[in-house]
């Protein structure tokens, strides 16, 4: 049967299903929902701008922000704590990270193992998020949502009836292609707000 939108998505998760799925070996029908030109960013040391803090706000509610401020600024502590994301992704208990690291149909760059240029860790930071839900993803989604057409949207960590009703209007009106209007907020949601053009390289 082809992938729906919420098996996608469940690739990236530390779940039963996702490591079903994996075991199915039909990778190739994955690379429908990708079509768009559309790839993870990259963050190098010493950039600025709302998407490090969207960035920042991941990794804090990843429980990784106690060595940085969310100031908007990729800096060394920053950096060092991206690589320990990484690193406890790769070898921590979840197997969702090694797992998807070899799907080539995954939009990201390829680079050399915890290379600021391998975007593979955004996909992994971004949580599935909701009506009701709080906390500091809900404020990296309100941060990228205020860059992305809804500037007036208050940064509050509370996914509220306002918050839902922006990510709706997104989905039905901003993003690419291939994302439900359900006002849910999955990685297919997360790359088209936060997913720059690819690159012609």
């Amino acid at each position: 049967a082809p992938f729906s939108a919420a098996d996608v998505e469940a690739l990236f998760s530390a779940s039963p299903k996702g490591d079903a799925l994996f075991k199915q070996g039909n990778m190739t029908s994955l690379s429908a929902f990708f079509v768009m030109d559309l790839e993870w960013p990259v963050v190098r040391l010493g950039d600025r701008g709302p998407i490090v803090k969207v960035l920042q706000f991941l990794l804090r509610s990843a429980g990784f922000g106690n060595m940085f401020s969310v100031d908007g600024y990729f800096g060394v502590r920053c950096r060092e704590t991206l690589i320990t994301f990484m690193e406890f992704a790769f070898n921590g208990p979840s197997s969702a990270l090694r797992r998807t690291a070899t799907l080539d149909v995954i939009p990201r760059r390829k680079a050399a193992a915890h290379d600021e240029d391998d975007t593979l860790f955004w996909a992994h930071l971004v949580p599935v998020l909701s009506l009701n839900s709080r906390g500091d993803g809900v404020r990296a989604l309100q941060t990228v949502l205020s860059v992305r057409g809804y500037p007036r949207t208050h940064v509050d960590g509370y996914f509220g009836p306002l918050t839902l009703e922006k990510v709706r209007d997104y989905q039905a009106h901003r993003a690419a292609r291939m994302i439900p209007v359900d006002g849910v907020v999955g990685l297919i949601t997360w790359l088209n707000l936060v997913g720059v053009q690819k690159s012609s390289k």
